[in-house]
Order: C-alpha cells, then structure tokens, then sequence
C-alpha cells in the first residue's frame, strides 16, 4: 500500500511505549551520590545549577528546596528532582533532617534526554517501604558506608535509581510523555520481536509504507538515530543482557540476536562495550563454557 492510502498505525499510549523501550536501552550515568545530614537545623545548600538530574530524597525530617525560584517543602519520604541548569538552593526545616542524593543523566541510544522525553514531575510522595525507597535508601547507603568503591558502586545504583524513579512514575500516572511518533512506535516494536531475523532498511521501508529516507528522517527526529542503528544497539544490549545472565553459550547468544557471524559479533560487541563478548561474561561472573 502507498504511503498517501495507508492508515496510519495505532500507538499504545506514549509513556508505555517509551518507557519499556527505555527500560531495555536507556543508557545511565552517575557522578556523585551523598547523604547531606544536621541535628541541629543549620543545613543550608547555597544556590547553584547542576549539569545532571539531582534527585533530592528526604529520608528523615523536613527540608525546604527552592528550585526556580518555587519553595518546594519535603516531609520524610517525598523526592523531588531537580533539572540540568536550573538554579535552586535550600535548608534543612527541623532539627534532625537526612537527604538522599543522587546525581543522573539517562539517554536513549541517539543521545536524547529520558527524563525530557517522559517529563516525570518535579515532586512526589514515596511511600515508605515501596521499591523506590528500598533503592534510594540502599544506594545512599551503602555508597556513604563504602567511600572507597563509591565510583563503582554509583555505576551499580545510578540505573536501579533511574529506571525505578519512572517505573513508579508511571505507576502513579505521572508521566507526561512528549508525543512519540506512532509510526516508531510500530518500527519499534517490529525490531523488538525480530532482532534474531536479518533485517534491512528496505524491509523496514516496506513494511511502514514509506521510503528509506523518509523512514529514517522519521527514526532520527523522534529517537536520534536511524532504525538500523536502533536495530544494531537493541542487539547488542540483548546480547549483553544474556552474557550477564551466563546461561546460553557465546554463539547461541550471537544467533538470538541476528548477530550469528562469531568473528563479526565479538568486532561490533567489543567496539560498543570495550571487551569481547567472552569477556564481558568473564566480567560479570559467569563461569558457564562459551
């Protein structure tokens, strides 16, 4: 069917769409993670920006962080974040306080803004006990216990932290997607269930009703990157998924992932990851023949 007779497809609601996509792909980096403390009501954070999310958790007492210019209050158990480059400042409001720290950013594998794309709100109650306060209070934790392993530790928590942060959003309804084109969502969901299968972007083309060009310029507006990127980085992080896992040899894994050439996928697997794939498995601990 022509592109101009075809019936445009049908999207699931934006924030699903995404978020599972990102759940599998987003990339996540962490800096900087601290446990700011007072007995005796004297904190005080002078005004400032930051190049990254910092996600403010009060864990004990009452705060007041003061971000754009809005007093927001933060009784125990409420988190707020706050934006890349936004001034914002603040004080402790009781005499004992305790505030979990985490500095993120998490990108799609074009480089786009997770949290610009999903625009999870400023401040939200955490109920106590819940996974997100289980994680936040673990990874403050044990990187202030730990100050010697803190680096490889952040990069342990950083996405725990993130992907629960939206997992919980969502849960809420909280999510305000921007509108993610439908006609990606579909390609999307194509490359998922067939990333074993040899895919090339006239089939893609074909099957959205549109041109190769057009089908790129489309990919590229909404996720940064070119369906066949999309496609290349999706098996890759599989594949690093099921090394991590130790339970599929090396080839069966290259052959989940539409990557059966074992020369070609330990060349694209160590120029993504820095290592071999037997490497990366050694890595994560498994002990299981390739």
């Amino acid at each position: 069917m022509s592109a101009r007779g075809r019936k445009p497809p049908t999207a699931a609601p934006d924030a699903e769409h995404l978020l599972a996509f990102a759940l599998v792909h987003a990339h996540v980096s962490t800096w900087i993670c601290s446990r700011p403390t007072t007995a005796d009501d004297s904190y005080v954070l002078l005004e400032r920006t930051v190049p990254d999310y910092n996600l403010i958790h009060a864990q004990e007492g009452r705060a007041v962080w003061t971000i754009d210019g809005v007093d927001h209050v933060l009784e125990t158990g409420d988190l707020v974040l706050v934006p890349p480059g936004v001034r914002h400042h603040a004080r402790s409001a009781s005499a004992r306080m305790a505030i979990g720290s985490v500095h993120v950013l998490a990108t799609l594998p074009g480089g786009q803004d997770l949290f610009a794309l999903l625009v999870p709100p400023r401040q939200r109650r955490v109920a106590a006990g819940c996974r997100l306060d289980a994680i936040m209070r673990l990874a403050i934790g044990e990187v202030d216990r730990e100050r010697d392993t803190a680096t490889a530790m952040l990069a342990h928590w950083g996405p725990l932290v993130a992907k629960e942060l939206l997992r919980h959003d969502h849960a809420a309804g909280a999510l305000r997607a921007n509108p993610l084109d439908p006609l990606v969502v579909e390609i999307l969901e194509h490359l998922e269930r067939h990333l074993a299968q040899p895919l090339s972007l006239g089939d893609l083309a074909k099957r959205s009703g549109y041109s190769p060009q057009h089908l790129n310029r489309r990919f590229t507006a909404a996720l940064g990157l070119t369906p066949l990127a999309c496609l290349s980085d999706m098996r890759l992080q599989r594949a690093a998924s099921l090394l991590r896992d130790g339970v599929l040899t090396i080839a069966a894994i290259g052959a989940r992932v539409g990557l059966g050439d074992a020369a070609y996928f330990s060349r694209v697997f160590r120029k993504r990851y820095g290592r071999t794939p037997s490497d990366w498995r050694d890595h994560a601990g498994s002990g299981n023949p390739s």
